[in-house]
């Protein structure tokens, strides 16, 4: 049978928004689009793009917002909470579980729940269709799932310790020390991805392309529990805004952006989402938005009237 996540998205929401809402106090996430807090304007003046010899001039503006008092990731180490937090990120990845095993009319027990041990043999095998991920991304997921819910089941039913380094271990009936054991960074991605994960079930499918690539980024600091190649970067920081001031070129009329150029502005260095915001030079009060990673690798020629779908107003 095929996953259509739209029949369940509603319930999966409203089942996983308290251990969200948890999540996202603690270990709060970086916004994916910009906050006006690292602005980068570029005006070309009537230079012509393409000529290296002429520098593009750049005119960067920096918000910053003091901060006062102990961060969210202060008091989780203050309280020593963070392996409660990671039941809290597992409780995500159990309620996704749950609600595939709905979509794909898998019976439930006698008392109409999905035992756990259902539900992990199911996230080993990969025996259940989905349509809101992509392959890879869904192959890490289902793995860590999996691979943690002995952990769970120590912390929940059992005992865990955690040494001088952060890194918690489970133990089993007899006290023995079960692998696999969680770093404090393991621990930290385990509960950025849920907090992604449940982002991505609330939009899609589809699921927006930045969501996708900071799960993506979460996931890949779980290799050692998943053992996928996901080929993602680093996750996503801040998002800056750049504006792009266009000029009409003298011959072909046509409104000129350099998109390669930009993305070599050394501002941008490492970055793999910007906002772009294009001001036309001769149509004040003209502007188009979309984001840079969207746009072509090449020089684009706009028509403010015909705008590609990567821009809009």
């Amino acid at each position: 049978m095929s996953s259509t996540w739209g029949s369940v998205r509603e319930a999966f929401t409203e089942s996983t928004a308290l251990e969200l809402d948890l999540l996202g106090r603690a270990l709060p996430l970086s916004p994916l689009a910009a906050t006006g807090n690292v602005r980068i304007r570029v005006d070309e003046g009537h230079v012509h793009i393409g000529v290296a010899a002429q520098p593009v001039r750049v005119h960067v503006s920096l918000g910053v917002a003091d901060n006062i008092g102990a961060s969210p990731e202060g008091c989780v180490e203050l309280l020593g909470i963070r392996p409660l937090l990671f039941g809290t990120a597992w409780k995500v990845l159990d309620l996704f579980m749950d609600a595939l095993m709905a979509d794909n009319q898998v019976p439930t027990n006698g008392l109409g729940r999905y035992n756990i041990a259902a539900k992990v043999r199911r996230a080993r095998s990969g025996q259940l269709a989905q349509d809101l991920l992509q392959r890879d991304t869904w192959d890490a997921v289902r793995q860590v799932y999996a691979a943690t819910d002995q952990l769970r089941h120590s912390l929940v039913h059992r005992r865990v310790t955690v040494d001088e380094q952060g890194t918690l271990t489970g133990h089993d009936e007899q006290g023995a020390a079960l692998a696999p054991k969680l770093t404090l960074d393991e621990q930290e991605s385990m509960a950025r991805a849920a907090q992604r994960l449940g982002e991505a079930a609330s939009q899609g499918p589809p699921v927006d392309a930045r969501t996708q690539l900071d799960l993506a980024a979460w996931l890949a600091r779980l290799s050692a529990l998943h053992g996928v190649t996901l080929g993602a970067g680093e996750p996503l920081a801040v998002i800056r805004e750049l504006t792009m001031v266009v000029y009409r070129h003298p011959e072909s009329g046509a409104y000129l952006l350099p998109v390669p150029e930009l993305w070599a502005l050394p501002n941008l260095a490492g970055d793999a989402a910007v906002d772009l915001v294009v001001e036309f030079s001769d149509q004040p009060g003209i502007m188009a938005r979309g984001r840079l990673e969207d746009a072509p690798m090449e020089l684009v020629q706009l028509d403010p009237a015909a705008l590609p779908d990567w821009l809009g107003r």
